[in-house]
């Protein structure tokens, strides 16, 4: 599922695709380097989630400490090595980051991640996630590259199952 192009052609790939950009930045440095590796142990060698992730997102993988990573990170400014960046390929923005990936992360976090970001986001056209509007009764807030902080809507069991599970996934910057 990985695309091996320069980080300045994933967006126009993704955007003649009609998809998503997911980037996973990870890190060879030894404080990284394991959390990096479980990642790719964990989640982006599982089936299930390649299927999930094939119709919707293009995926790269960039090393913090290549020229593709160094431009990467000089535009999204991470906030934790490895991290998941979800990207509008129109705009260049950062719809969804994951950063501080917890230990117990595994696939069925990112496939729920996914199946909420894609019912919420769409690149004009449908895809088999979004379903119709729903009430929207609390908020969860998550970060953006650009320093805001974006509400996302969860219907309240989406949400309480999010806050349990996930805690650490959507830390705002001030803790």
């Amino acid at each position: 599922i990985i695309r091996d192009l320069p980080f300045d052609e994933l967006p126009v790939a993704a955007r003649t695709e009609k998809k998503w950009l997911m980037v996973n930045l990870m890190g060879i440095k030894s404080e990284y380097y394991f959390d990096s590796i479980r990642l790719n142990r964990d989640l982006w060698k599982d089936e299930g989630l390649k299927r999930m992730m094939a119709p919707s997102f293009i995926f790269a993988q960039l090393c913090e400490q290549s020229p593709e990573g160094d431009r990467f990170i000089s535009r999204y400014k991470p906030k934790a090595i490895p991290s998941i960046y979800f990207i509008d390929p129109r705009t260049g923005a950062s719809k969804l980051t994951i950063h501080e990936i917890p230990n117990t992360f595994v696939a069925a976090d990112l496939e729920r991640h996914i199946q909420l970001f894609l019912r919420d986001n769409n690149l004009g056209h449908t895809n088999h996630f979004q379903s119709e509007p729903k009430i929207k009764t609390q908020q969860q807030f998550i970060e953006s590259s650009d320093e805001e902080v974006l509400p996302v809507m969860y219907e309240d069991e989406d949400l309480q199952r999010l806050k349990k599970e996930n805690q650490e996934l959507f830390r705002d910057q001030d803790e």
